[in-house]
């Protein structure tokens, strides 16, 4: 497997806001975005301007050039709306998220990215922003906008679907090639490529406003300053000559598998974290060292992708998004709630894991029981009732029912008559089917204590 280059890797780890991503139609080409290139788009559109009465066949001698045949359409009408209202603008506006989309957002929240430039006009990123609840991100989709750059962006270089002022997409050959100077799109390109780590990813061919930008950054800077790679499967790229970067800098790899490779980097070093904010945890209480258990906990941790890290920590705190970012008062909660898991396993011969929901699923290695744990934390703050009435709400239909929710960070004691807790589907007492779930409360205090109360409880 390709290793990628370190100042890449070192820059994600640090999670310090260096890295710019710029981003072209290649990156939705893999599902379930599963867009096409500009290329055949502008096959498509201009078939049906011909047969439209719009142009002529021989008016524009590169049809494939979206670009272009946008400008021939422009010379041709005095403007570009019959070209846009041809492209296949519902697809740009439903496309789903691919996971290298959701990664990109997943790093933006974990502050490994400073932003995300994007030459498309699809809005799969943005439906990933969304999907990770991504709040905190800003969207730059055109002029009047340029104050609100900042990191944790995604910027619409071109324009996207949403602007129904289609003459202001960014298409023909001559906005392209000089129609960006002296323009906001230049003022959000520098501020974006002045980044110390870029990486271009999914551009088939040059972008003038990028290539020359950047020229004028590295011209500005002291050699070792700024690093530039371009992600692209193929042996050769355009964008990657045009830059005239070394070979080095091409990173050979599809889009997906570029963006898992750099998102595994942020875990390895997320579990690192991890691992000392729980023994920092045992030696403020004069705990013994979890030893090997916590080990096996975090090795288990360890084979999540980030867009995964995220949405288990958002369910293990309960909260009320669908992907919550490491920081550090997030971190001491988990820790506490894996310290209380390493527990169980401490003094046992069991393998670990974690099914899809964030369940950690303990499996003794002679074949016998199955227990599975659901983490729960009140992150200091929630009483028994309030944490109870979090997990209803944070547990979903298809969720697999658990033995034992594992407690931390909850304050006061469950009351003894509490009420049983359905913690699937809403499902009433009286549900003949399946009744009420039922799962054993523990406190991580108590497993601590005593490390069988789990299997006594099950």
């Amino acid at each position: 497997m390709p290793i990628l280059p370190s100042d890449l890797l070192q820059a994600a780890a640090e999670r310090g806001g260096r890295i710019a991503l710029v981003i072209g139609a290649g990156c939705s080409l893999e599902a379930p975005t599963s867009l096409s290139l500009a290329s055949a788009y502008s096959l498509e559109a201009h078939r049906k301007l011909v047969a439209d009465g719009i142009l002529d066949s021989a008016d524009c001698a590169t049809p494939g050039d979206l670009s272009a045949l946008a400008s021939c359409v422009h010379a041709k009408t005095g403007g570009q709306t019959a070209l846009v209202t041809r492209l296949p603008l519902a697809a740009f506006r439903h496309a789903l998220p691919n996971s290298g989309y959701l990664t990109a957002v997943a790093l933006l929240r974990e502050g490994a990215i400073d932003s995300v430039l994007t030459l498309n006009f699809d809005l799969a990123l943005s439906k990933g922003v969304a999907d990770l609840s991504g709040h905190e991100i800003s969207t730059i989709t055109g002029p009047g906008v340029t104050g609100q750059v900042s990191a944790g962006s995604v910027i619409y270089l071109h324009r996207s679907v949403e602007e129904n002022d289609f003459e202001q997409w960014i298409l023909t050959s001559e906005a392209l090639n000089a129609g960006w100077q002296d323009s906001w799109q230049e003022v959000v390109a520098a501020r974006s490529l002045s980044c110390p780590v870029v990486v271009f990813a999914g551009l088939g061919s040059k972008a003038a406003v990028l290539t020359a930008t950047v020229s004028k950054i590295k011209a500005s800077l002291s050699n070792g300053q700024h690093h530039e790679f371009v992600v692209d499967p193929g042996q050769d790229s355009e964008f990657k000559a045009e830059l005239a970067l070394p070979p080095s800098a091409h990173i050979q790899l599809g889009w997906g598998e570029f963006m898992n490779q750099l998102g595994d980097r942020v875990v390895e070093e997320l579990v690192h974290l991890l691992d000392g904010a729980a023994r920092a945890v045992c030696d403020a209480n004069q705990w013994d060292d979890p030893g090997e258990s916590l080990e096996v906990v975090l090795a288990a941790i360890g084979n999540f992708d980030v867009v995964r890290f995220g949405r288990n920590r958002a369910r293990w705190l309960l909260a009320d998004e669908m992907y919550s970012p490491d920081d550090h008062y997030r971190r001491a909660h988990v820790a506490d709630l894996l310290l209380g898991l390493s527990e169980i396993l401490r003094d046992a011969n069991n393998s670990l894991s974690f099914d899809r929901d964030g369940l950690a699923v303990i499996d003794a290695n002679d074949g016998g029981s199955q227990i599975r744990v659901k983490l729960a934390s009140g992150n200091g703050v929630l009483r028994w009732s309030a944490l109870e009435a979090k997990l209803i709400a944070t547990s979903s239909a298809d969720e697999a029912a658990p033995d034992v929710v594992l407690v931390a960070g909850v304050e006061g004691t469950r009351p003894a008559n509490g009420p049983p807790l359905d913690l699937i589907g809403g499902l009433e007492e009286g549900d003949l089917v399946a009744g009420p779930i039922r799962a054993h409360f523990v406190h991580v205090d108590e497993v601590r204590a005593d490390p069988s109360i789990i299997r006594e409880l099950v």
